[in-house]
């Protein structure tokens, strides 16, 4: 998992669904001429990939790139976590030479209404909720990164993307 280690400002976000990729978010000030990468999937019909700044640690994007079975379901409530308006920095000091740290495990994509949430982890539970704009980003308690939800996204084409497994 990404362990978070600190956080900061907040990010202007654009969202992507409508291109060759099924889903991209990019947050606008954190773009790197060197980014690294954290990828999560099976790398046969699912995979994640997440940007992250190698100077400040920030997440730059969030893609899906492949994608086989995403979920169509009411999300569960997150009101009982305590939440903090910030951007996450995740510890990039250990990072593989080559620029990927790949984990070979499954993801889930679920999506309700206009959110789609990506779990990274199943096993470990949220304990807080970092947010920046429409984006939640659910921590564990030994501050890792266990899943990014996406809110006030366009509805038809969040359906469109949910159809894509099918």
């Amino acid at each position: 998992m990404l362990k978070i280690t600190s956080k900061k400002e907040l990010e202007i976000l654009s969202v992507d669904m409508s291109g060759y990729t099924p889903f991209i978010a990019e947050f606008q000030n954190q773009k790197s001429q060197v980014p690294i990468y954290w990828r999560i999937g099976n790398f046969d019909n699912t995979l994640l990939e997440i940007a992250i700044n190698s100077h400040s640690g920030c997440i730059s994007s969030v893609s899906i790139l492949m994608l086989s079975e995403p979920i169509y379901m009411p999300l569960t409530e997150k009101n009982e976590l305590s939440v903090e308006v910030c951007m996450p920095i995740i510890e990039v000091e250990k990072w593989p030479e080559d620029g990927y740290l790949d984990i070979h495990s499954d993801f889930k994509v679920c999506g309700y209404d206009n959110s789609l949430r990506l779990i990274l982890s199943n096993d470990i539970k949220p304990v807080k909720i970092y947010r920046n704009q429409s984006v939640d980003f659910f921590v564990g308690s030994a501050g890792e990164l266990i899943g990014i939800e996406f809110s006030n996204l366009d509805k038809a084409e969040l359906s469109d993307l949910l159809m894509i497994g099918d």
